[in-house]
């Protein structure tokens, strides 16, 4: 302050006018940040003019001769796209892995849909340890405070090797959030509890692109569910062509924090064969593409039987404006390198999770809940494969009557495996008369089905999702297979 005084005498009185004006807006912009701090020294020294050296600084008078202003980070920058208020914490919550030796000790790890810390808090993001850094860097100052002193606003560095962005940041602003692993929640591994490399290091397999109708069930008991049916597909790249059997699957599930769970089921038809599927994947948000970890099924005497053996990796994307879906495909190693980032998927809050494999029988048969007469289409067969031999049986349609009076919507199939017993597991869509969609699952040994249920919670089919029924056995009809969901006692 003594110095813009000593300034001020000198000055005439248009200057002197000026120079109040442009200490005002110094004053009310020095907790602003150092771009308007700048620019308020800038007009005081206009006012008063250029000195020589004594009083005007190097990097005011002519051409700065510093380091240019770095750039500001995009918030839309690389790594997965997760919500604002998600960041990302150096010390993610101890779960293990489940099998395996996971990465080794000395590697990074992350929390990807960590809530940041509220706003107000007396710590500022900026404190937090930086992505990949193994000791802490000191904390941030807080911004600085007009308390009727001069306060010195300090330069931000312009080093262009400085540590990338904090943690406790939102995981956009950490550019090696992509590049790292991603390990799934104990309850939803995908078969990689140590963690789900990036697709797209491994070696190119095939990219399928699908035509999908959305079937949107709401928020059911295990979170915001859609259905993806496939219209119609196709299958490209160096190592098959085909298409997509219609009636392929793909469950989406978005839970609690935002994280997203994904399940396909669905057939190849390739140039050397059928290949059946099921896949496992995961995403931090809805907008951020999914890991896909895939398990494939091909004939062993086929021409993709190299399928059935191997790590394949795809990444998801799906474009609701235009229901279309794209996976595209990559063989993996058995693990991802021990060396390797991984950042954590966190678990959902609610402790009710959807279930991976059929719920075992027990009990006995109640009263009836409802029958269902469901249309079937030619079988196509896989043949025999790495689990047993697997046939096909598409789902075309239907009616359901008593206390879920709908129809069976086009669509989904009954996955059938004969190995040592015959297994079933029919995957459909029910739209009750009145518009609700809930979605079936019936499988198990074919003498003792169990089927389970997910529709929207506030609907009038809710008490479906209590899961506590029985299947009679299929019975053959022409075209179609009928069966009676039973109350289980």
């Amino acid at each position: 302050m003594a110095r813009r005084g000593a300034l001020l005498a000198d000055a005439e009185p248009l200057h002197v006018a000026l120079a109040v004006v442009a200490m005002l807006v110094a004053r009310a912009c020095e907790t602003r940040g150092r771009v308007l701090g700048k620019a308020a020294v800038a007009l005081l020294l206009l006012a008063v003019g250029c000195q020589g050296e004594e009083t005007c600084p190097e990097s005011s008078c002519g051409p700065s001769t510093g380091s240019p202003e770095p750039a500001i980070a995009s918030p839309n920058g690389r790594g997965p796209a997760v919500p604002s208020d998600v960041a990302v914490s150096a010390n993610p919550p101890a779960r293990g892995p489940v099998g395996g030796s996971g990465p080794s000790e000395s590697a990074d790890r992350t929390m990807l849909g960590q809530p940041s810390e509220p706003a107000g808090a007396s710590e500022p993001a900026g404190a937090s340890e930086p992505a990949g850094a193994s000791e802490p860097t000191g904390d941030v100052d807080p911004a600085p405070v007009d308390n009727g002193q001069d306060v010195a606003v300090e330069e931000p560095s312009t080093d262009q090797d400085a540590d990338p962005a904090p943690m406790g940041a939102p995981v956009e602003e950490v550019e090696e959030a992509e590049l790292a692993a991603w390990r799934p929640d104990a309850e939803w591994t995908c078969g990689m509890p140590e963690g789900i490399p990036v697709p797209s290091e491994g070696e190119p397999v095939f990219t399928v692109e699908v035509d999908v109708e959305v079937l949107d069930l709401g928020q059911t008991q295990y979170g915001q569910r859609r259905v993806l049916n496939a219209k119609a597909g196709t299958v490209s790249g160096p190592s098959a062509r085909g298409e997509v059997v219609p009636g392929a699957y793909d469950y989406e599930l978005i839970l609690d924090n935002g994280v997203v769970e994904i399940e396909q089921i669905g057939v190849l038809r390739l140039s050397g064969g059928n290949v059946y599927f099921r896949n496992c994947g995961v995403a931090p948000n809805v907008d951020a593409p999914a890991r896909v970890v895939a398990d494939f099924e091909a004939g062993t005497r086929g021409g993709h039987a190299a399928l059935n053996e191997g790590r394949y990796i795809a990444e998801r994307v799906f474009d609701a404006d235009n229901e279309r879906l794209v996976l595209t495909f990559f063989a993996h190693p058995d693990s991802p390198d021990a060396s390797s980032e991984v950042v954590s998927i966190p678990a959902p809050s609610s402790p009710l999770r959807q279930a991976w494999d059929c719920e075992e029988s027990s009990g006995r048969r109640g009263d009836v809940v409802y029958r269902e007469s469901v249309g079937i289409g030619g079988s196509v067969s896989v043949g025999a494969s790495k689990r047993g031999s697997r046939n096909i049986i598409p789902i075309t349609g239907g009616s359901s009557r008593d206390r879920l009076p709908g129809s069976v919507l086009r669509g989904g199939a009954d996955y059938q495996l004969s190995s040592g017993g015959f297994f079933l597991d029919a995957r459909y869509v029910i739209r009750s008369e009145d518009g609700v969609l809930v979605a079936v699952r019936n499988c198990g040994p074919a003498s003792a089905l169990v089927p389970t249920f997910e529709t929207r919670t506030d609907g009038p089919y809710a008490f479906l999702n209590e899961n506590k029924w029985l299947s009679s056995s299929p019975s053959i009809a022409i075209g179609a297979v009928n069966l009676t969901i039973y109350e289980r006692l």
